[in-house]
């Protein structure tokens, strides 16, 4: 199953040398991510949001203990917050906060409508 993360964005951004990155891309995770940027390719947040879909089991625990990394549940995208299991919606609703990203729409909402929020938020800033 996919593993949603909030990440830390590494790098200063110069091509070739220290591109801007997810920090699964340290533990060699297959993952895809969103960056918003601006017109001058910096980012408009110091985090973004990424879907790692392949990680070795070495490497998930090592990023399950990583303070740059804050793990969403994993649950399906239609799961209501309400199924959810109450720990891991606090721990959620506590890596939202710290990444300054409202919690106030989690209560009444699906885990994808919060996938999709945490999208728009990184673009608007």
């Amino acid at each position: 199953m996919k593993r949603y993360y909030l990440t830390d964005i590494l790098g200063t951004g110069e091509a070739d040398v220290d591109e801007f990155r997810p920090v699964p891309a340290e533990y060699r995770a297959d993952f895809a991510w969103s960056m918003p940027s601006d017109a001058n390719g910096m980012p408009l947040n110091n985090w973004g949001l990424v879907e790692v879909t392949m990680v070795s089991d070495d490497a998930l625990a090592r990023m399950a203990v990583d303070p740059r990394l804050d793990a969403l549940p994993i649950v399906a995208r239609e799961t209501l917050v309400v199924e959810m299991d109450p720990t891991a919606v606090a721990l959620m609703r506590d890596a939202l906060a710290r990444r300054a990203i409202d919690v106030d729409f989690v209560n009444d909402a699906s885990f994808g409508d919060i996938l999709d929020n945490i999208t728009w938020r990184s673009n608007h800033p």
